[in-house]
């Protein structure tokens, strides 16, 4: 999932606004792609983010507009980095009617199909931070380097 996300994902910006629908509690998936489903304004997006407290990148889903505006409909208070994919509403709903539950980036939904290019047009036109080469480039010259270390 790492390697597909470096490749495809992008920087998206902190929430600037709490998001006015929160839903349950460790359900960012759920959370996350019902809104997208049902209201045309969000696209999901699901990834890593970083969260105050943790030392480690966190699997989460969150919500972002047309122009690049971030929402988090599960943590209340939001993370401080966001890196993921924002997947078309027509892939979200194709992939949740098949498999009838939630996150695209699961092992066992068929990551596997959009691994092999098997999936086309998964992923949705949104504006992103302009950070997201340089960070791309960053994390991908870190995973390198502890590949030659052998860690």
């Amino acid at each position: 999932m790492e390697s597909f996300l470096l490749e495809y994902g992008d920087l998206f910006s902190k929430p600037a606004l709490a998001f006015p629908l929160m839903g349950k509690k460790q359900a960012c998936f759920e959370n996350a792609a019902n809104i997208a489903m049902s209201k045309h304004d969000f696209i999901y997006v699901e990834g890593m983010a970083l969260f105050k407290g943790l030392s480690i990148p966190v699997h989460h889903a969150w919500l972002v507009t047309l122009d690049g505006q971030t929402f988090d409909p599960t943590w209340a208070e939001s993370g401080d980095a966001y890196f993921g994919i924002a997947f078309s509403t027509e892939y979200l709903r194709k992939t949740f009617c098949k498999h009838g539950s939630y996150g695209l980036l699961d092992e066992a939904l068929g990551i596997a199909n959009l691994l092999t290019g098997l999936e086309h047009d998964f992923k949705a036109a949104v504006t992103t931070s302009p950070q997201s080469e340089i960070f791309r480039k960053t994390a991908n010259s870190v995973c390198n380097q502890q590949r030659l270390l052998g860690d």
